[in-house]
């Protein structure tokens, strides 16, 4: 309900007020689930949607395109540079942790077992010689979720947590770094397979094709995530 009525409080701040047409009801409520509670977007997003004329077809096309969005609107991009320190500030050896995180697709449930495993295995984790590798790399967990840079989305029988995922604006941000580091090539559906240039060292594969990896060739890879 405060989600709402922030959203509603900057979106039509100059106009309606305050108050959100019926027609653009069913809309802004996408849009609003999308920010998931983050005042930070609810602001920025708001913002930007507060220039626009209130009519169905343009919001639909901010709520479509809100990805490119994030990186040409003066509204978001403060946004977006806001989250990115967030990564900037982390120390090192959470930094690749975060970023491994963007492999996965946007609003995907990651089981924490799975992804605390994934990060040993690519070397992320050092035992510190007191506690197990498996402990410090959910110490690692923990510290990310601390800093409201992993959202928990279920917790199992003995309090601990079961599965968690990436706010999706933060999400856009970290594919952002990933690609810019060469951390991960992204393949999706339609995609020219054999456009996959340079040393790659994981590939994030969202398509049904099986043709994928028949054209990618390429010796670098140690690490294929399929969705």
């Amino acid at each position: 309900d405060k989600a709402w009525e922030l959203f509603c409080k900057k979106a039509f701040r100059f106009e309606l007020g305050g108050k959100c047409p019926a027609e653009l009801q069913g809309m802004s409520n996408k849009i609003v689930r999308k920010c998931k509670g983050l005042p930070l977007a609810i602001v920025a997003i708001g913002g930007l949607l507060s220039t626009k004329s209130k009519t169905v077809f343009e919001w639909q096309k901010v709520n479509q395109n809100l990805n490119l969005e994030l990186q040409r609107n003066a509204h978001l991009t403060s946004l977006t540079k806001i989250l990115s320190l967030s990564y900037d500030n982390l120390p090192y050896y959470l930094k690749p942790c975060l970023l491994y995180l963007g492999i996965y697709l946007e609003d995907y449930s990651i089981n924490h077992k799975s992804l605390t495993w994934q990060w040993i295995a690519e070397g992320f984790v050092k035992s510190d010689g007191r506690r197990t590798i498996e402990q410090v790399a959910d110490e690692y967990l923990s510290e990310l979720i601390y800093r409201s840079l992993i959202q928990v989305s279920s917790i199992g029988f003995e309090g601990k947590v079961k599965n968690c995922q990436v706010h999706d604006l933060l999400h856009e941000v970290i594919v952002r770094k990933m690609e810019d580091l060469s951390f991960c090539h992204f393949l999706y559906e339609g995609d020219d397979e054999s456009a996959t240039l340079g040393t790659i060292r994981r590939l994030s594969i969202d398509t049904s094709s099986n043709k994928v990896l028949k054209s990618t060739n390429n010796a670098h890879i140690r690490a294929i995530h399929a969705f």
